[in-house]
């Protein structure tokens, strides 16, 4: 059976006991950890699929045979050929973050009636081949798995650094109790900018902030580690089940709301009398 994590998160909180000779399939957004914890041992084998619908429609597939190893997308099908490369569009080595471009028999000739987004993300490359250039981020590990990121214009420039806000968030969900995490640059003043995370919590997460730092700083550049996190015991979401990144918002956020309230109605009384 295939599905997105939102039909699995459904069907599971419906009640749903499992089948134990069931092969699920999970694309179509990013697996969390929580749902892996959830839907592994309820059925014969867990399959993480990646693959945009522009190539018909997944590109990779992986096996997930824990529920505490790195998440990762696998490596390519029959017939398809996954390429990470710069913004000039080269080919860079295994390990390093770039864009994730799909060639192969699936991918389509473009799009219909859409002549120059086609020439965007339809490029020529080795051998003249055709491949699709995704808009994802990720990178090749030495044993030839997918590793994704997160999405191209979601990346962050702060204080003269590049970050993939999606390396935070992968490394932040491999915390025991943490569900889902957003990162991003929040402006506490004007020239105070700084990396916030929004974290999807158990109800029995303890960990401080001072310990997720600690854990973060193994991994993680000085300028990568996050100043702020936000707790949710669930993300706000859209109409088919997506997170709402504009709905996510801090505590000192809504303080400074509740004072722009108060005084506008301080304003509003005064100008009666």
């Amino acid at each position: 059976m295939q599905a997105t994590p939102v039909t699995w998160t459904l069907l599971l909180s419906s009640g749903w006991e499992g089948k134990k000779n069931l092969k699920a399939l999970c694309g179509g957004e990013p697996i969390t950890p929580g749902l892996i914890t959830e839907l592994f041992p309820k059925v014969e084998s867990l399959w993480n699929m990646y693959g945009p619908t522009e190539t018909t429609v997944w590109s990779t597939c992986f096996r997930i045979n824990d529920t505490f190893s790195p998440i990762l997308v696998g490596t390519p099908i029959d017939n398809t050929r996954i390429y990470i490369v710069d913004k000039h569009n080269k080919s860079i080595p295994v390990g390093s973050i770039g864009e994730v471009c799909i060639g192969g028999l699936g991918v389509t000739k473009g799009y219909n009636n859409q002549i120059d987004l086609t020439k965007e993300k339809f490029v020529h490359f080795e051998n003249d081949q055709i491949v699709y250039k995704t808009g994802d981020l990720g990178r090749f590990l030495k044993d030839g798995n997918l590793e994704l990121f997160g999405r191209i214009d979601n990346q962050i420039k702060l204080r003269g650094f590049r970050i993939e806000p999606g390396e935070i968030e992968s490394l932040l969900l491999r915390i025991k109790g943490i569900k889902e995490t957003i990162v991003k640059v929040h402006e506490f003043d004007k020239n105070d900018h700084r990396l916030v995370a929004y974290i999807n919590v158990d109800s029995d997460f303890i960990m401080t902030k001072e310990e997720i730092i600690d854990l973060l700083g193994q991994n993680l550049p000085s300028y990568m580690i996050l100043s702020f996190f936000q707790k949710y015991d669930g993300f706000p979401r859209m109409p088919k089940g997506k997170i709402n990144r504009k709905g996510l918002i801090l505590d000192v956020e809504r303080q400074n709301q509740k004072k722009e309230e108060k005084q506008k109605k301080i304003s509003m009384t005064q100008k009666r009398y």
